[in-house]
This record gives structure tokens, C-alpha cells and sequence, in this order.
């Protein structure tokens, strides 16, 4: 009997290891997904900001030509 836990607690051992690595994989791709989005959003709104200000400078434009 102690002889088939041994053996099934070498298999046991095994897949515990396998899992963390495979947890730590894991979590190595969630903080690079987490930088992507951070990425993301500081692009997003970089591109925001400057596309809201193109109306406001076409508009300012458009009065100093009018009141020329």
C-alpha cells in the first residue's frame, strides 16, 4: 500500500510543479496584457485630446477669417 501512495505522490508532485509553472506563465502573460492595455488607454486618449482639437482650431480659424 505504501508503495502505490509513494508512486501516486510522485505523480501528484508532478503536476503540482507543472501547475505553478504553468500559473507562473500565466501570470507573466496577464501583467504584459495589463502593460498593453495601460498602453492602450494613454494612446486612446492622446488620440482623443487631438482629435477634439481639430474641430476647436478649425472653428477658431474660421472666425479670425470672418471677422477679417
Amino acid at each position: 500500500m505504501t508503495g502505490e501512495w509513494h508512486e501516486w505522490s510522485n505523480h501528484v508532485l508532478a503536476d503540482l510543479k507543472r501547475l505553478e509553472q504553468s500559473s507562473n506563465k500565466i501570470s507573466i502573460q496577464l501583467q504584459k496584457i495589463e502593460i498593453e492595455i495601460a498602453t492602450l488607454k494613454v494612446k486612446s486618449g492622446i488620440f482623443g485630446a487631438v482629435g477634439a482639437s481639430i474641430p476647436v482650431v478649425a472653428m477658431i480659424l474660421y472666425d479670425m477669417i470672418i471677422k477679417k
